[in-house]
């Protein structure tokens, strides 16, 4: 069975321009969360979230609970799933609570964006375009 939960890291959390989009989905919150595998979460203007295992951090994001296929849609379109971006199930971890959820990485990351140094968290004082 899918969930359905995401796992978000970047503009869609609350305070950040694209929450509305998660408001539009009906995303439920479920609580603030973090990757059990560390990736790559690199700012670029937008921050990118890349798909290498291993490396990086453990990534501190947030979890929602998205319900209906409408909502499913609303995200993947913001996120130009799946040529921009590909959702792909992950574990994250609330409260001690391991759970599977949706995320988005970076579906085809050039050099450049390799090379940049990975952080833990995208916070409302990285600016982004």
């Amino acid at each position: 069975m899918k969930p359905d939960l995401v796992f978000v890291y970047g503009t869609l959390k609350r305070g950040h321009g694209n929450h509305r989009v998660m408001q539009r989905a009906a995303g439920e919150f479920i609580g603030e969360a973090i990757t059990v595998e560390r990736f790559p979460l690199v700012v670029d203007g937008l921050p990118y979230l890349l798909d290498s295992s291993g490396e990086g951090h453990h990534v501190i994001g947030e979890l929602y609970r998205v319900s209906d296929d409408a909502g499913w849609s609303y995200l993947d379109r913001l996120e130009g799933h799946p040529t921009f971006y590909r959702r792909r199930v992950i574990s994250c971890e609330v409260d001690g609570v391991v759970m599977d959820a949706w995320v988005y990485f970076l579906q085809a990351p050039d050099r450049r964006l390799r090379e940049l140094e990975a952080v833990r968290e995208y916070t409302d004082r990285m600016v982004y375009a």
